[in-house]
């Protein structure tokens, strides 16, 4: 979630504007882990208007939620004034939009923690928002399918739903799984947001946004209308070429190994998770001798059924997508009739609107690197998966 939020802001700052959400909202099914990276991404002086995090599932992880954010700086709640007080005893919804949880007074505890006691900045819930809330930044965290077997509808349905409530200028990043069937998610998404079979001859100018709306692709522009674009990692607006469209196909053996676009992580194991997995503690030799500098214990000396050869790290895997509502629609329709133009000028503006947060090609397997010359499998702008061969020859310093 951090990698992903962490790309967000680098695609901001590099198109020269600040990211600095004032409205979130985090869905889960853990313990606000949205909220928890958002917190250590933006700093301790994060202070945002209203942070909401629906806890989907259990309430016992809404109590795990409050004593993690409870250690982060920023969710300290500060101690109100006089002047304070007094304003929010006169507007009762800004006393509610602070802290609040659905933890039953009953049930408040959490091993020897008062939950009910712990004072944060962010709302928990148990249910989505709808509207008239609007959020500047939304995450979802395997959120739009809950049941395989409804693939695709249901994820349209939720889609839906969570565009609805995002704010003009706002991003909403999803997170699945990086499996087929979490590929299949995200890019499901992504063609019913861009439905790219509309604009086969629309000429590759950026990443220019594509009109969305919950009844009809095909309605007026208006007041009401919703224009998105992708911020990353897509580098077009095309058909994904690796899109099989049923992660059914994955499983058949005469499609071969079929690639999809996925990412990887990789994160040091807690000493617990180690331990249940019989790794070894730390990546080092063994010694006999507990004190020895540099070199870790033999853990079967301290009772720990660890093994030979084990890592202290795992590999994870997930997909993401990252979109962006677009302020105003009166600029993308000037953009829409200029890109049908056929002078210059009137490219330019349609450029400069769709190149507003742009990304490159993307490298996605694994380079090649063979005698005097690396191999790169990449994503190109072109909507196609491109082939580059840089030979040693042709620069010293880009190979």
């Amino acid at each position: 979630m951090y990698q992903s939020l962490y790309e967000l802001r680098k695609r901001c700052i590099e198109a020269g504007k600040e990211f600095n959400p004032q409205r979130g909202l985090d869905v889960g099914y853990g313990p606000a882990t949205g909220i928890v990276a958002l917190n250590d991404l933006m700093g301790p002086e994060y202070r945002p208007a209203l942070k909401d995090s629906v806890v989907v599932g259990s309430l016992e992880m809404q109590k795990r939620a409050k004593i993690i954010l409870s250690r982060q700086y920023n969710e300290v709640v500060e101690p109100e004034t006089q002047e304070d007080a007094t304003a929010a005893a006169a507007t009762a919804a800004s006393a509610v939009e602070r802290g609040t949880d659905d933890i039953e007074q009953a049930d408040r505890l959490y091993g020897n923690i008062d939950t009910k006691k712990i004072r944060i900045n962010t709302n928990l819930k148990k249910r989505v928002p709808g509207k008239p809330k609007q959020y500047d930044l939304i995450i979802l965290q395997h959120q739009l399918l809950k049941d395989e077997h409804e693939f695709p509808l249901q994820g349209e349905t939720n889609l839906q739903h969570y565009l609805q409530i995002l704010a003009p200028g706002g991003h909403v990043v999803f997170v699945e799984r990086g499996n087929p069937m979490g590929i299949e998610i995200i890019a499901r998404a992504r063609e019913l947001v861009l439905r790219p079979e509309k604009h086969e001859d629309e000429p590759l100018v950026g990443k220019p946004p594509r009109l969305w709306s919950a009844t009809s692709t095909e309605s007026t522009p208006g007041s009401n209308d919703v224009y998105l674009k992708v911020v990353a990692p897509c580098a077009h607006h095309r058909t994904c070429p690796l899109q099989v469209g049923k992660p059914l196909y994955y499983e058949f053996k005469k499609f071969g190994n079929l690639n999809f676009c996925n990412n990887q992580k990789k994160i040091q194991r807690p000493k617990f998770s180690i331990e249940l997995k019989r790794g070894k503690i730390l990546g080092s030799t063994w010694s006999e001798s507990p004190n020895e500098p540099g070199v870790a214990t033999n853990p079967e000396a301290q009772g720990i059924s660890g093994r030979r050869g084990a890592t202290d790290y795992e590999i994870l895997n997930y997909s993401y997508l990252i979109l962006q509502r677009v302020k105003n629609s009166e600029d993308v329709e000037q953009s829409k009739h200029a890109a049908k133009g056929s002078t210059d000028e009137s490219l330019n503006v349609a450029e400069s609107i769709s190149k507003d947060i742009d990304t490159g090609a993307r490298v996605v397997d694994v380079p090649l690197k063979k005698k005097g010359h690396v191999v790169l499998t990449l994503c190109g702008s072109s909507g196609d998966i491109e082939k580059v061969t840089i030979p040693k020859s042709f620069n010293k310093e880009i190979y």
